[in-house]
């Protein structure tokens, strides 16, 4: 038998042993808590029911009765039916608990269920709204206060704005805005008026002067005075103070004359010292004449040659004597005698008989002859060179060994003092201690040195001048090797100038045509036809002579077109304008040849036999040519102010459309618009016979301007420009302008579908995409792209140019900039959609592709080129002179040449040629080959 230890151990084991089984055999028999399948796989009466422990979720086990939960367990519940508020605005789960005995108790405690929508900033009825459905409630806490500012899309506002405060009234909505301060029109008042975070936003205004049209610009709050007064003449070869001489004095033939003076500033004036006098002389001033710098002092002349405001003081010879002896050194020269208390060069001034030249302080002067001692003969015994100075002597001048004899050269020397006698000759430099030619005592002579630079620089040696005073090199340069230009990106001096591959980034030009005469001309636009012919347009001042054709202005300025064939010869040069200031703002070529070209005029003008009158002080206007430059028809528009027409295009069906801005009410037929506040934008579209078909107008209370036009052949029309925060255009707001804005409208009725952001200026391809360019500051952002401009402070802006699809989405974009303020007009695509952007640069360089681009003057011309995919500025190039320089329009014909037109104000260096320049702005048409593009 077992004892009863011994049987308890060995059921132990057995149970062990059944346990160890079940873990591997899953159908043998399990006990309480062990996992089962069924009720066959539990033994001793145990059922196999589903586990509440959340540990054993889905699985079951042995247990004496199946249960739903454990005794004060917790589920989320909520109402059967409404499950679909909960965890929706107030609406949440609540909780059931499980019984002692192991069942859901059924009831589910703390749910919050949908009640009545009230107004409190909550989601009373859980439809995921809060306060729907409820009138007039905006806020909740009657009484309450916070900021506001009725801008649209301003956070912060700027310069002179401020936000204001409203309060949350009884009827639950916010109260007026109190103390808020808007944009205004910006005046010259050294404020930020329409919070644009620029003061006076570099106001500038027309100005007339003595000197003609000038300009008046806005600094520090106040208007300077025009630019086109007389100024203080300079010399720079113009005729700043307009007396009908140039750099000279007022009212005077005398050229300008300024003192000059190169010794130290403290020394001019003093002693022997005095200053010189420099003239203008072509532009330039001369070499400074008379003055009189200090010397080395001389101690035999009694006068201050050092400028230092003490005569003879710091010489070897004393300055009091009591006796001959004392003036016996070589600093006294001739004065050897003491009287006075000074040593002087005469023994006696005058004698009466030898006896009188007798004495030992008259040397060998011991004749009397004439009342004045002198010397018959060379003295026997000297002590100083001075003693042999005489005319017995001849050329025994020096005192050697107590005899007067002939001076030598010394056999070695210390300085060049040492070499500086006649007998030296031309041996007056000290050099290795010996007495020299001044060449030969230079460290260079002999050694190696090279003449010329790049190819053409060939070696030689330092040798003598003609006159052995200096060394020069005795190679020369040779300029069989040098190029006429540049060859780029080998980073050598083809053409021999010390500069390897210098002006790689200036444009080089197949030909050039300059516009030129005493005053100012510029060209503004430039198109090319179908047949590849050249159209350009852009304003004068004095009469243009080019060919067979001259023209003069009517008025202050005139419009001046032309038309080129593709080599740059003028065919026929245009001009027309009315008695005032007239301009040309765009240019059109359409299908057929015809030209269009819009602007502003002032006063009166004749167009096709009739005449124009401005309504304020300056109106648009859109005019027709033929082929041949003949005026067919003139459309003007204008109220009270200033008005402009930009923008111009044509459709497939010879219509014309035209954008631009005004001001009060004008009429276009029988459509009249009024504007908002400021200037507003206006679109108008006209038949090929100039008849309106439809206009338009938007903006807000600010000024806004219409800038860029362009169609697609889907019925659109595509207008950009500037304007405000909540430009309105027919029933679209466009939303946080930063400035722009692009809208589109129906060619049939300019009716406006779509408005949004934009850009300055803007053109289309047939299917819709438009491409813009313009400039900003800070960061723009263009959809989920964001353009950052590389300046930081406001002086700072950035070229861009982005393309927008047809659906309004933003595609790509680039930036360019510096330092201080870029900018581009109007862009244009190239054959193979690629974008050009003519500008203009005023940083001192730009980083570009392939390099630096470095500024000329004050501002140079900019052409930039976009890859057509990534949109990225893949060649840049500028040029430019002195002073101010723009590149303003760039076509682009079907070969892919490209062609510039602009203003400069100075002599411009291209990469193969030259644009001389005449005077005031002078205007240019440049075209680069295809070829020489990268």
């Amino acid at each position: 038998m077992y004892r009863r230890g011994t049987w308890f151990r060995l059921v132990l084991g057995q149970l062990a042993l059944l346990h160890l089984l079940a873990c591997i055999v899953p159908a043998a028999p399990s006990l309480e808590g062990w996992l089962c399948e069924d009720d066959a796989d539990c033994q001793f009466g145990l059922r196999c029911c589903a586990s509440t422990d959340q540990s054993q979720a889905g699985q079951k086990i042995c247990s004496t009765e199946c249960k739903e939960c454990e005794a004060n367990q917790t589920r989320p519940c909520y109402a059967e039916g409404k499950e679909s508020f909960a965890g929706k605005g107030i609406c949440q789960y609540g909780q059931e608990i499980c019984t002692p005995d192991g069942d859901w108790s059924g009831v589910c405690q703390k749910a919050i269920y949908p009640s009545i929508e009230v107004c409190n900033q909550k989601d009373d009825d859980c439809d995921g709204k809060v306060d729907n459905g409820i009138a007039n409630c905006e806020c909740v806490r009657v009484g309450e206060s916070r900021p506001c500012y009725s801008v649209q899309g301003v956070d912060t506002p700027e310069g002179e704005c401020q936000k204001g405060s409203q309060k949350c009234e009884a009827n639950n909505t916010w109260g007026a805005c109190v103390g808020e301060i808007t944009p205004e029109k910006e005046i010259c008042d050294n404020k930020d008026n329409d919070c644009n975070g620029q003061i006076d936003d570099n106001l500038s205004k027309e100005c007339t002067g003595p000197c003609g049209k000038g300009e008046e610009v806005c600094q520090a709050g106040k208007w300077s005075t025009c630019s086109a007064a007389p100024q203080t003449e300079e010399c720079n070869g113009k005729d700043d103070d307009c007396d009908g001489e140039i750099d000279n004095v007022n009212g005077t033939k005398d050229p300008l004359s300024k003192e000059c003076y190169s010794g130290p500033a403290d020394t001019k004036g003093k002693g022997a010292c005095q200053a010189g006098k420099q003239l203008c002389l072509a532009a330039t001033w001369s070499a400074c004449q008379g003055e009189v710098v200090p010397a080395v002092k001389n101690c035999n002349n009694n006068k201050d040659n050092d400028c230092d405001g003490k005569v003879d003081v710091d010489c070897s010879c004393p300055v009091a004597c009591s006796e001959n002896s004392e003036c016996a050194v070589s600093g006294c020269g001739d004065r050897i005698v003491c009287k006075s208390g000074k040593c002087v060069a005469a023994c006696v001034e005058s004698c009466l008989d030898d006896s009188d030249c007798a004495e030992p302080s008259c040397g060998p002067l011991s004749r009397c002859l004439n009342s004045v001692c002198s010397a018959l003969s060379c003295p026997s015994i000297c002590t100083l060179d001075i003693h042999c100075k005489i005319g017995p002597c001849g050329s025994k001048t020096a005192c050697r060994g107590g005899a007067c004899a002939e001076p030598l050269c010394p056999s070695s020397c210390n300085d060049n003092k040492d070499c500086a006698i006649a007998n030296c000759g031309g041996r007056t430099a000290c050099g290795n201690g010996v007495c020299t030619e001044p060449c030969k005592a230079d460290s260079r002579y002999q050694t190696s040195c090279t003449a010329g630079f790049g190819p053409c620089q060939t070696t030689g040696k330092y040798v003598c001048s003609s006159d052995n005073q200096t060394v020069t090199c005795d190679a020369q340069p040779d300029l069989s090797k040098k190029q006429p230009e540049e060859t780029c990106n080998d980073n050598i001096d083809d053409d021999c100038d010390g500069n390897p591959d210098d002006g790689c980034n200036l444009p080089k030009a197949d030909w050039i045509v300059s516009f030129q005469t005493s005053g100012s001309e510029q060209v503004n636009y430039i198109d090319i036809d179908s047949s590849g012919a050249i159209y350009i347009a852009g304003w004068f001042y004095n009469a243009i002579t080019i060919g067979q054709d001259t023209i003069t202005p009517k008025g202050s300025s005139d419009i001046f077109f032309a038309k080129l064939d593709s080599s740059g010869s003028v065919k026929w040069l245009k001009s027309f304008g009315g008695t005032g200031n007239d301009n040309v703002l765009g240019l059109k070529v359409d299908a057929k040849g015809n030209i269009y070209i819009t602007g502003k005029f002032e006063n009166a003008i004749t167009f096709a036999s009739k005449t124009y009158t401005s309504k304020g002080k300056q109106d648009a206007f859109v005019a027709k040519f033929d082929n041949t430059g003949k005026e067919v028809w003139m459309q003007s528009l204008g109220g009270t102010g200033e008005d402009e027409a930009h923008g111009v295009t044509t459709d497939a069906s010879d219509n014309v459309y035209v954008t631009g801005f005004f001001s009060g009410s004008v009429s276009a037929g029988s459509k009249t618009l009024t504007s908002l506040g400021d200037t507003d934008v206006f679109v108008v579209s006209l038949t090929s016979a100039g008849v309106y078909r439809w206009a338009m107008s938007g903006g807000t209370t600010s000024p806004d301007r219409g800038l860029g036009i362009g169609v697609d052949t889907n019925g659109n029309v595509y207008n950009s420009g500037i304007a405000n925060n909540g430009a309105t255009f027919g029933t679209f707001t466009v939303p946080s302008t930063g400035g722009t804005y692009v809208i589109r409208l129906k060619q049939s009725d300019g009716t406006v579908n779509r408005a949004q952001k934009g850009a300055a200026t803007l053109i289309s391809d047939s299917s819709g995409n438009l491409y813009f360019a313009g400039s900003f500051w800070g960061n723009l952002s263009l959809g989920s792209l964001t353009l950052t401009a590389a300046g930081t402070t406001s002086a700072a802006a950035d070229l861009m140019g982005a393309k927008m699809d047809a659906a309004g989405n933003w595609v790509w974009g680039d930036s360019l900039g510096g330092s201080l303020r870029e900018g581009g007009n109007i862009p244009t695509l190239g054959p193979n959609g690629e974008v050009f952007i003519a500008g203009s640069f005023a940083s001192a360089s730009l980083t570009v592709p392939g390099g630096t681009l470095n500024n000329q003057g004050m501002k140079d011309a900019l052409i930039t080129r976009q890859n057509p995919t990534t949109g990225k500025f893949d060649w840049v190039t500028g040029f430019g002179s002195t002073g101010d320089d723009f590149a303003i329009d760039v076509a682009v014909d079907a070969s892919g040449n490209l062609y510039i037109v602009g203003g400069y104000s100075g002599s411009i260096k291209l990469r193969s040629k030259t644009i001389s320049h005449a005077g005031g702005r002078d205007g240019f048409v440049i075209k680069i080959a295809k070829s020489d593009m990268p």
